[in-house]
């Protein structure tokens, strides 16, 4: 993405943020909608790991069900 595409997205999400601050009876839905979409994408790089880095992660071998099941590493006989 290019710099003036970021600078234009972060205008457009400032400007809708103040908007919906400054002067909340006139603002609407395109306003809330741009500054929680803004908001929301700002958390995903915080939050979103890729899974081979992951430190934890429950890969399909079977570990997952018993993850969800709450079962521990030696109660596979049950």
């Amino acid at each position: 993405m290019g710099v003036a595409v970021r600078v234009t997205l972060g205008l457009v999400w400032w400007w809708a943020a103040l908007r919906l601050a400054l002067v909340p009876r006139a603002s609407g839905a395109v306003e809330a909608g741009v500054v929680l979409g803004g908001w929301t994408v700002s958390l995903l790089p915080v939050h979103c790991v890729a899974k081979e880095r992951a430190t934890g992660v429950v890969v399909a071998t079977g570990r997952w069900l018993r993850a969800w099941r709450g079962r521990g590493a030696g109660d596979e006989g049950r």
